[in-house]
């Protein structure tokens, strides 16, 4: 961890736990920067995809690793939202301020299926998180069945971390706001239940 860290950001990630530790301080910095804990990591599944694929490819990694590695991730995440809001607020809501928020699935900018491998990764590391951290997972027509299963089923054994995302509502509300129709496919999830594209939301 010590020598990842000491390569990543500032240098390119070349690994998947290169690319999870990049990630993870990059999201550290911005909430130094602007501490209001409701940045999300967006599409995790589809940033890291290439690293895991060349990872296991190359037998630098297993997929049991991975599930650990991204467990940690969430974990981490969720680590951020423990802090009760100040003052009387906190007296009020009697809850923790904060939403780190991963969207999985859905479809691709180019409107195909966007699950991977990498996606039930993650829906196998946020089960035993459980209510630990929100994913947000895009259903859509085109391979809704095996993603809305593998979620009803950890669902069914006691998770409570997954929201349920229709991809053609919430990219048809996104064309209404403006955005192109490559750039609605490549929808993230933010805060409670707030769709957003990564670097182009504030100019909406």
């Amino acid at each position: 961890m010590l020598e990842i860290c000491r390569k990543v950001p500032l240098k390119p990630a070349e690994t998947f736990a290169e690319a999870v530790q990049a990630m993870w301080t990059v999201k550290v910095a911005i909430e130094i920067a602007h501490p209001v804990y409701l940045h999300c990591l967006g599409r995790v599944d589809q940033d890291l995809r290439p690293y895991y694929e060349k990872d296991v490819a190359e037998g630098r990694i297993t997929r049991e690793a991975a599930v650990e590695l991204c467990a940690e991730l969430l974990l981490k995440a969720m680590s951020q939202n423990i802090r009760p809001e100040s003052n009387i607020l906190s007296n009020f809501y009697h809850r923790f301020l904060g939403s780190t928020p991963i969207t999985l699935a859905g479809i691709t900018r180019d409107g195909e299926d966007a699950a991977n491998e990498l996606t039930y990764v993650f829906l196998e590391a946020a089960e035993p998180v459980a209510g630990g951290d929100q994913v947000s997972v895009r259903v859509h027509a085109k391979r809704r069945k095996r993603v809305l299963l593998t979620v009803a089923e950890y669902l069914h054994r006691g998770a409570s971390s997954f929201s349920i995302f229709a991809d053609e509502m919430n990219i048809e509300a996104m064309k209404r706001r403006g955005f192109a129709q490559d750039d609605a496919n490549d929808y993230a999830v933010m805060g409670c239940v707030e769709t957003n594209l990564s670097g182009q939301n504030r100019a909406r």
